[in-house]
């Protein structure tokens, strides 16, 4: 999914390097604010031009001079939702090339790793403007991070593992009591039953007799 609080961290950052300001210093002018809400409310992790073309209002041109600004090589990720299955997206400014983020340092919100980073392109399944949608895009992640991003897969595939794990360790408990002495007659066969239920028969006709 595409996390609004996401959105916005992404429409500040661009902003930021739009006006050569350092986060710390971008100021908080009620044109500031505008700008980020009016990128927000047409924001489109990957925009359509014949969309664009039939929606031509300010809205979308701002929304779409934006769009125009980013790096859309590499992505850069959120994973503080992993556990639950959530991953959030966003395209590189201008200032995150230049550094290097995403792309020669793991792309994951906060982690510095530089040296175990292993390249990733997955297929971004989320929900926008009521649609679900997809898109391949390309991720660098460190193990660690890499680990976070397969969570569910990977939890996935220990629940497998423990099932047949259990399933076999049944299969070979009823092995060992099929071949333990005495236990023959639990394995008797059809024939086996229909002889024992006709010699029972037998013995009651000449009981009645």
């Amino acid at each position: 999914m595409v996390c609004g609080s996401f959105k916005l961290a992404l429409s500040a950052a661009w902003m930021d390097a739009r006006d050569g300001r350092g986060q710390g210093a971008r100021d908080t002018t009620t044109r500031a604010h505008d700008d980020v809400d009016t990128i927000n409310e047409s924001f489109r992790f990957i925009r359509d031009d014949e969309d664009d073309a039939e929606n031509n209002t300010q809205t979308v041109r701002m929304a779409r001079h934006y769009y125009d600004q980013l790096h859309k090589e590499f992505v850069i990720c959120d994973l503080s939702r992993y556990k639950l299955g959530q991953l959030g997206l966003r395209w590189r400014v201008e200032s995150e090339v230049a550094s290097g983020k995403g792309e020669k340092c793991c792309g994951s919100v906060g982690c510095t790793e530089r040296e175990r980073i292993t390249p990733f392109e997955i297929n971004f399944v989320y929900q926008e403007t009521g649609e679900t949608k997809q898109a391949l895009v390309k991720l660098v992640l460190c193990p660690e991070c890499a680990y976070k991003l397969h969570h569910q897969k990977v939890n996935e595939l220990k629940m497998k593992a423990a099932k047949a794990q259990r399933h076999a360790n049944d299969r070979a408990r009823s092995r060992r009591r099929d071949e333990s002495p005495g236990s023959n007659h639990h394995g008797s066969s059809d024939e086996d039953r229909k002889s024992k239920r006709n010699r029972s028969r037998s013995r009651r006709k000449l009981n009645s007799s």
